[in-house]
């Protein structure tokens, strides 16, 4: 027997074409269909890998995502 299963195709490193900016590699934005723009930062809800990643200074990378401290 054999089972299909999906799996993501690799990054798309600076200067290839891409559709939107998760295709890039290394954080790149996808400007005018190629990677290679500026690093992007993560909004509050949106993916991270550390707090450096979040736009907010004062946002924590909480389970993956950028999120601010809740009320004390």
């Amino acid at each position: 027997n054999m089972r299909g299963y999906w799996a993501l195709d690799p990054c798309i490193p600076a200067g290839g074409m891409c559709v939107t900016d998760s295709d890039c590699c290394d954080g790149k934005t996808c400007e005018n269909g190629l990677c290679g723009g500026e690093e992007v930062c993560s909004e509050i809800g949106e993916l991270c890998d550390s707090a450096a990643d979040c736009c907010d200074p004062n946002a924590k990378c909480v389970a993956g995502e950028c999120a601010m401290d809740g009320p004390a």
